[in-house]
């Protein structure tokens, strides 16, 4: 008996850019509008596309510890390590090297205020060393 075949990975798409990381992208993955997916997003308290960036951090933050860094980038959909960095940039306001070491559940809570409450991480205020978590 043929064993099926393996459906891919719900990040990534068959394009040539791999890596569904836009809310268009997932809305034709899901058959849908988009601004239907935005709207039912935001009708449940968040924005979609701050949460897809947010997913895309952690796949490439958990990809680090496995792989090389080109290829955790890659595999997120990056061209190259520069537009990682410029990415994070963007997302927390430092550069990842810049970022401080702390525990994965540091970063949820920060992705959580993010997208569910639109409070944006400000650099050092709120890290653990500041705030007393640990």
């Amino acid at each position: 008996m043929e064993e099926p075949a393996e459906s891919p990975p719900l990040a990534y798409s068959a394009s040539a850019t791999g890596y569904i990381c836009t809310v268009e992208a997932v809305a034709k993955r899901l058959n849908c509008r988009p601004k239907y997916l935005s709207n039912a997003a935001l009708s449940r308290g968040y924005h979609y596309s701050r949460a897809l960036r947010w997913i895309r951090f952690f796949h490439v933050t958990a990809l680090l510890g496995e792989v090389p860094v080109l290829d955790a980038v890659a595999r997120a959909g990056f061209d190259d390590v520069a537009g990682w960095s410029h990415f994070v940039k963007r997302l927390v306001g430092k550069r990842p090297g810049d970022l401080p070491v702390v525990p994965l559940d540091f970063w949820v809570r920060i992705a959580i205020e993010d997208v569910y409450l639109g409070i944006r991480w400000q650099g050092g205020a709120g890290t653990p060393e500041t705030d007393g978590t640990k």
